[in-house]
């Protein structure tokens, strides 16, 4: 830095010295084994989980067409119990009406439900 003072000139040294180094190493391997060990394991477990999430796709379509056909089953069972039931009633209904007519027995309309 310079300096004028009462007209003379000086130089003058400011801060202090200081030296900066800068290293930069740089390393490829041409081939290694446990990289490629690596991948070919990454590689079956994506397989392995894609196969296993088809598979859980499958069971859950599986699971539903058997719930579906489950309740189709019981909705056919329900419809017979309801036919039964009409036809029994209407076996009542005759037996009564022949019971009235005098021409059933009424100890046979008690061993159908009736009074």
């Amino acid at each position: 830095m310079v300096l004028e003072a009462g007209g003379q000139t000086q130089k003058i040294k400011m801060g202090q010295p200081w030296n900066s180094t800068a290293v930069v190493s740089l390393n490829q391997q041409l081939f290694n084994q446990s990289i490629f060990t690596g991948l070919k394991a990454a590689k079956t477990t994506k397989e392995f989980y894609q196969i296993n999430a088809q598979l859980t796709d499958e069971q859950v379509i599986e699971k539903v067409a058997n719930a579906y056909y489950d309740i189709y089953q019981e909705h056919l069972k329900l419809q017979t119990i309801e036919n039964n039931l009409q036809s029994t009633t209407k076996t009542k209904d005759v037996t009564e009406g022949l019971v009235k007519a005098g021409l059933a027995k009424k100890n046979r309309f008690r061993s159908l439900g009736g009074q």
